[in-house]
């Protein structure tokens, strides 16, 4: 049986991430030999014991998520939707603006209530994300989903649903 596939996307935003880059990297270190692991990291640096781009086309990014047992994205909602998707139910890791991730913290209530949707698991601190990680790794595929078969104007109202639902709630 082969290692465990893990892909992971800071998505496209031009703030780097390097908080994720650095909890996938310590995360890799403890058994190099568990997983293998790509990344599409963008502005931040690529994790030592990782492979992976800068950026990456979309049909690209979905051709490693469809291959993947496990998928960590940020929050943004096109990789969340990318995910699904290829049938992936994705490990989410919102940026934070007090970080310097992101220009506000959208992607963390965005993030949570696609949680409490039980769409996502988020993941807002690195055991959280590294005990994902694990679990994942023990049951390789327990992650799949029925994947999402929509059309592209299909997707828009129902992430458009999604943010007026959140922007409702009055939650930030």
């Amino acid at each position: 049986m082969s290692a465990p596939r893990v892909v992971v996307s800071t998505g496209t935003d031009i703030h780097p991430f390097e908080r994720l880059m650095d909890w996938v990297e310590r995360w890799i270190a403890v058994d190099p030999q568990r997983a293998s692991v790509w990344v599409q990291h963008g502005t931040s640096r690529l994790p030592q014991g990782a492979e992976g781009a800068e950026l990456t086309s979309q049909e690209e990014m979905r051709r490693l998520m469809s291959e993947a047992d496990i998928v960590v994205l940020q929050g943004g909602p096109g990789g969340m939707i990318d995910a699904w998707v290829c049938g992936q139910r994705p490990v989410v890791v919102p940026r934070v603006h007090d970080l310097g991730e992101h220009v506000d913290n959208h992607q963390v209530a965005f993030a949570r209530h696609m949680a409490a949707q039980d769409q996502i698991d988020v993941a807002e601190d690195e055991a959280a994300l590294h005990a994902l990680l694990d679990a994942a790794c023990a049951q390789p595929g327990s992650r799949r989903i029925e994947p999402y078969v929509v059309q592209s104007s299909e997707t828009a109202a129902r992430v458009g649903t999604l943010v007026e639902d959140l922007v409702r709630s009055g939650r930030r």
